[in-house]
Formats: C-alpha cells, sequence, structure tokens
C-alpha cells in the first residue's frame, strides 16, 4: 500500500536508517533467504507479469471495502490510481531477483509514507497477508503439477516480503519513538517555561509580545491576556527604548546578543533590575522570526550586593558635616571605583564639607589605585568637601614616590587622629577639657 508524497521527508527517513550491505546481508541471513530463494524468484517473473494487474486489482478492491483504509484515499479516483501503479511496481520487483540497497531504500521510504499519513501497523500487517494468500492462490494454480516447486516459491517469496516488512516497520518505530521524543522534550520544555520564575517572553521582529509565561506575570504584574499582542516597549523605561530598538536591529542582523543587566517597569510604574537573555527564533527554514527573551529578577541580589559593598566600604558619619572611610585590604580598580561611589553618594546624602580617608589597611596602592584616590579627592572637592587620605604606610609613601604619583593637591595625615583633628580644624571645631576629658567644641565669633 502506498500514497501520494514528494517524498523529501521519506527520502530523509531511508538515509537516517543503516542500510549498509552489512545490514542487509544480516537480515538476509536472519530469514535464511538465500541465493537459492533469489533465483526461484526469478524463476516465476513471468507469472508475476502475468497475474500482476489482477492482483493489484483485487487488493485495492478489498483495502476499500474496508472503514478503516478508506479515509487514508479520500475517494480521490487519481489518488487511487496512483498507488496502484505503485503496488504494481513493488509487485513486479519481488521477482526481479535484485535486492540490494536500492530496494531497500524503496521499502523504508514506503513505511515513512505509511507512517507519515498515520496508517495503523494493523492494517498493514493485515495487507500483507491478503497478498501472501493471493500469491499462493495464483502460485499452486498455475503451477499445479509441480507443487513442490510452487511450495519453495511461495517460501521464497514470504522470506522476501518479511525482509521488506522488517524495513518498513524498523521505519514506523524509528519515527514514532522520535515523535515521542520531540513530544517528550516539548512537554518538559512547556513544563519549565511554565513552572519557572523567570520571565520567559516571546516577542517577534516588531517587538510585539507572542508568548508570556506565568513567570512573567509574577515579575511584571501584568496578565497573558492584558499584554499578548502589546509592543514589548511598555516594560520599557524611557532611557531604555534606545536599548530595545538596538537589540532589535541586531536580531534582525543575526548578531548573537549576550547577557546583560538592566532596568525593567512594572505594572503600576515600579523599576525592577533583571538580567536578560534574548535568543534568536528561526522558522523551518532558518529564518530568524522574532527572540525568546528570558527576564530575571535580580532586585534582591543587588540589595545583597549594596550591602556587601556597604560592609567593605563603610563611610561613617561622625557628624553631620564630618565622614569617615576606613579603607582595609587589597584594593584594586574595580574596589576603588566602588570606594568613589560610596564616598561621593554619602557627600551626598550628608551633605558633608570633610571627609578622611584612612588607608593605615590597605598593604599596597599602585599607580592605578591611586589615580582613582586622586580622582576621588577632585570630585569630592567639586561637590564641595575637602578629603584628607590618611595612614599612608613608609612602604606605600616610597611606592608612591617610585612611580612619580603627584599628591601634591592631595591632604595628607600621619593617622586617623591627626587626619580627624585636621578635619575639625577645618569644620572650625577646637579641643577644650572639662573635668579632665578632651572633647570638640565648635568654635563661634563673638
Amino acid at each position: 500500500m502506498a500514497s501520494r508524497t514528494d517524498g523529501a521527508g521519506e527520502r530523509s527517513s531511508a538515509q537516517e536508517m543503516p542500510i549498509t550491505d552489512h545490514e542487509i546481508a544480516r537480515r538476509k541471513e536472519f530469514l535464511q533467504f538465500t541465493e537459492q530463494d533469489v533465483q526461484r524468484l526469478q524463476e516465476v517473473n513471468d507469472l508475476a507479469g502475468k497475474y500482476v494487474d489482477e492482483i493489484v486489482e483485487e487488493f485495492y478492491g478489498h483495502l476499500l471495502s474496508l472503514e478503516e483504509a478508506r479515509p487514508f484515499f479520500r475517494d480521490d479516483p487519481n489518488l487511487i490510481e496512483h498507488v496502484k501503479s505503485k503496488q504494481k511496481e513493488y509487485f513486479l520487483r519481488l521477482t526481479q531477483g535484485n535486492y540490494d540497497a536500492q530496494y531497500v531504500a524503496s521499502r523504508v521510504q514506503i513505511g515513512a509514507i505509511h507512517e507519515r499519513i498515520g496508517l495503523p501497523t494493523k492494517l498493514y500487517l493485515a495487507m500483507y497477508n491478503w497478498y501472501l494468500r493471493a500469491i499462493a492462490v495464483r502460485l499452486f494454480s498455475a503451477l499445479r503439477d509441480d507443487p513442490d516447486r510452487a511450495l519453495a516459491a511461495f517460501q521464497s517469496i514470504s522470506k522476501l516480503v518479511f525482509f521488506d516488512m522488517g524495513f518498513a516497520i524498523d521505519t514506523y518505530i524509528q519515527k514514532r519513538e522520535r515523535t515521542i521524543s520531540r513530544q517528550t522534550a516539548q512537554e518538559y520544555l512547556a513544563a519549565i517555561v511554565e513552572s519557572t520564575d523567570d520571565a520567559i517572553i516571546g516577542i517577534d521582529l516588531d517587538g510585539i509580545i507572542r508568548s508570556w509565561n506565568p513567570g512573567a506575570q509574577m515579575l511584571y504584574g501584568y496578565g497573558a491576556n492584558e499584554i499578548l499582542g502589546r509592543p514589548i516597549a511598555l516594560l520599557y523605561p524611557p532611557e531604555g527604548l534606545g536599548e530595545l530598538t538596538s537589540v532589535l536591529e541586531r536580531l534582525k542582523r543575526g548578531e548573537r546578543i549576550e547577557r546583560f543587566e538592566t532596568a525593567r517597569v512594572r505594572k503600576g510604574g515600579r523599576r525592577v533590575d533583571v538580567s536578560v537573555t534574548t535568543s534568536p527564533i528561526k522558522d523551518p527554514a532558518g529564518n530568524i522570526i522574532g527572540a525568546s527573551k528570558i527576564d530575571r529578577d535580580i532586585t534582591e541580589r543587588k540589595r545583597v550586593e549594596e550591602t556587601i559593598r556597604e560592609l567593605s566600604t563603610p563611610v561613617l558619619s561622625v557628624r553631620s558635616d564630618l565622614l569617615i572611610l576606613p579603607i582595609v585590604g587589597l584594593v584594586d580598580s574595580g574596589r576603588a571605583l566602588q570606594i568613589t561611589e560610596q564616598l561621593l553618594n554619602k557627600i551626598r546624602d550628608h551633605r558633608a564639607k570633610v571627609a578622611v580617608l584612612d588607608i593605615t589597611g590597605v598593604p599596597l596602592v599602585d599607580s592605578r589605585v591611586a589615580s582613582h584616590l586622586i580622582q576621588t579627592v577632585e570630585a569630592a572637592r567639586l561637590m564641595g568637601c575637602v578629603v584628607i587620605v590618611t595612614g599612608i604606610s613608609p612602604a606605600i609613601a616610597r611606592s608612591l614616590v617610585a612611580i612619580g604619583v603627584d599628591l601634591s593637591r592631595v591632604t595628607t595625615r600621619a593617622d586617623l587622629q591627626s587626619g580627624i583633628e585636621e578635619a575639625e580644624q577645618i569644620l572650625g571645631y577646637q579641643v577644650i577639657r572639662t573635668d579632665g576629658r578632651a572633647g570638640p567644641t565648635r568654635q563661634t565669633e563673638e
């Protein structure tokens, strides 16, 4: 039995089957299909030509009488004539004596066609059973004077039919297994998409939202019925629209987009920090038709990082207008930048006039770190705050001189106590002693 097809998918299936000469020989050996069987089949080749039309017409007459088989032909006379023609070609090949890789490939292709159209294996096997009985009747009728020869020829045809069926059914099984594997993978992927806390959003190349998982609803506050079909720009802050335009243009060019961190806007207007991963979506032909975006809420991580940053670089407010920043441990360029940000933010928040930057606990300062410190001092000065650097050890002092760092515009003191006293003088405080205790008192003009 066969059906009309363009053959592309079936040829692919034939290529996937291990149709090697060794495999063909091994299967023939299992069935005890020998050269003697080939000779017997060739000897009845004339009979095949004599009965082919009769057998095929009876075969399809019987097939179309079955309710389960009729839907595969759709009452289409052209289709029926087409498959009859293909069936006659197959029937005649049974007795031509050439059962090589090309012959096997045609069997695999037929099996793939039957699997593709959804032909039940029980119907497929029943039709082969009908075929064998019809052939047996003709053989024993034509060779009634030599029943032993008829029996031998029938046994050889039976072996070949089982040989053909083996490849066809293997094709059924392999394609079904691949289909099940794809379905399982798709179901597994769908379960991940539905259960993950990450927002997984599908957009087309115009930036229109086409898919929206529960994680996206949790992160952004919009239900799928509210957001599908709307532009993803809805989730971007005004300053982020340029980012969206750039991403869409790069997607259209097929460029890879690395993961990055940015800000988005929830329903209601609240901003949220997210990590964004963008991957292209391709159609079966390999054309990019959109993108899958995975947005992960990193607000808590950012908060923890900020806490750690503050703990590693504590800025202490000892008075409303005086800050102390003690630094301990190695300082690289990244941490130096962090120190600058922390100090400038605190200067702004406290409206500080003086800040003491103590580096007693820093074992080494190289030229890059020194440059950052100088820039910090200059930036603070622009904000109206004097920075005093304290705790420069002899080793660091020698190192800075050796590498030519100019600290002439930086106020320095030997230790933290000296730095605080200098700061208090700048702020107009003086130390007075009352009841044996020392404490600063702001000087006032009389």
